[in-house]
Order: C-alpha cells, then structure tokens, then sequence
C-alpha cells in the first residue's frame, strides 16, 4: 500500500526515538487496519521491539500538522522532504 510505505519513508529517519506514530482517521476501518500492518511491517525490519500498538489512529482535526501540509500544498512553506517514485519502488512488492 502506497500510503504506508509514503508515511515508514518520512518517519525513518526517526525511528530509533519515535515511542509511537499517529494518523489521521482518513480511511474506511479495514483499510487503516492495512496501513497500519503494513507500516508496522516496515518498521519492524528496522526496529523489531516496536510494538504494533504504538501505531494510532485519531481524529486529528485541523491542527498543527493539518495546517503545515496546507502551506506546503498552498507553496507557502518547502517541503521538508520529497519522497519520489524511486524511493518508494523497492517496498513495493
């Protein structure tokens, strides 16, 4: 799942100090259930004591990070990181 592999490569980096990931409630039930089991797959290559329950699905509302994806999206704030097709083609499987 495309989702899944977009959110492992932007939290990679900080893997080893993360105590847990949070998404917004976007997608019907099963399929966050998929994004989560797949993201927590990728993660456990990396780091094999994270525990699936540290991955988190809410209502997040338009907060903190809603408001800095906008500005991006708006081009009024870069990118922090751009994830391209050949980063993500090897996790697709």
């Amino acid at each position: 799942m495309f989702y899944a592999t977009a959110v492992f490569l932007l939290v990679r980096p900080y893997l080893k100090n993360l105590t847990g990931i949070t998404l917004d409630m976007d997608f019907a039930q099963k399929t966050m259930l998929d994004v989560r089991n797949r993201l927590w797959g990728h993660i456990r290559e990396i780091r094999s004591n994270f525990k699936l329950d540290q991955i988190d699905f809410r209502s997040l509302g338009e907060g903190p990070a809603h408001d800095l994806a906008y500005k991006v999206y708006k081009g009024k704030r870069a990118p922090d990181r751009i994830i391209h097709s050949t980063d993500i083609l090897p996790f697709l499987k």
